[in-house]
């Protein structure tokens, strides 16, 4: 199965997807990068779930600095570098074969700008609020890919913005301890849904 990269440097560039996978659409796509705009510029990513590694990849073509993958499943592990090199994204990757809550717990010092969450509908994140907050850069923020009936309460995590497409509801949170936000995400009171 293949995807393509529909936006930036690399628009059009072929994405190789594991088999076992469903791959996100590509309006949800589209909406979680118009809804980041010049955030992803220069941004240290983390692909939390990673599948083909689609979001890290789009990002890294609207201009991310680097991105880092975790998956537990190899061949997805495998499929992002095959899809990194086809891209010439080598250097700018690093592909980490594990489960997100083992990544998370490990002592690593990295704080990443923008973390994408897409588990599998029937896994939430609620159990990892603090080590994703822990994570982010002082504005960072979490995009987080859930089923649009899901309730969304992580301890210090706040919704920034949330989207629905279909089943799929998109929301983006940031730690509810900072005082300004970020002024490339604008922020709109109520939900949208298309």
């Amino acid at each position: 199965m293949h995807l393509r990269i529909s936006q930036g440097e690399k628009k059009g560039g072929n994405l190789f997807v594991p088999n076992n996978i469903k791959p996100t659409k590509n309006v949800v796509k589209l909406a979680v990068f118009s809804m980041l705009g010049e955030t992803v510029r220069n941004a240290d990513c983390l692909d939390l779930y990673a599948g083909s590694g689609a979001l890290g990849l789009s990002a890294l073509s609207l201009g991310a600095k680097s991105c880092t993958f975790v998956d537990k499943d190899i061949s997805a592990i495998n499929l992002i570098k095959r899809n990194a090199k086809n891209l010439d994204f080598e250097n700018r990757i690093i592909a980490v074969n594990t489960e997100a809550e083992k990544f998370l717990a490990s002592s690593l010092p990295t704080k990443y700008d923008i973390v994408f969450a897409d588990p599998p509908y029937k896994l939430t994140v609620d159990n990892l609020a603090q080590k994703l907050l822990n994570c982010i850069s002082e504005k960072g923020v979490i995009v987080y890919l859930h089923h649009r009936d899901a309730k969304i309460n992580l301890e210090g995590l706040e919704v920034f913005r949330q989207r629905t497409y279909g089943k799929t509801g998109v929301s983006i949170l940031k730690n509810a301890s900072t005082k300004k936000e970020n002024k490339h995400i604008k922020k709109k009171p109520q939900e949208e849904k298309y």
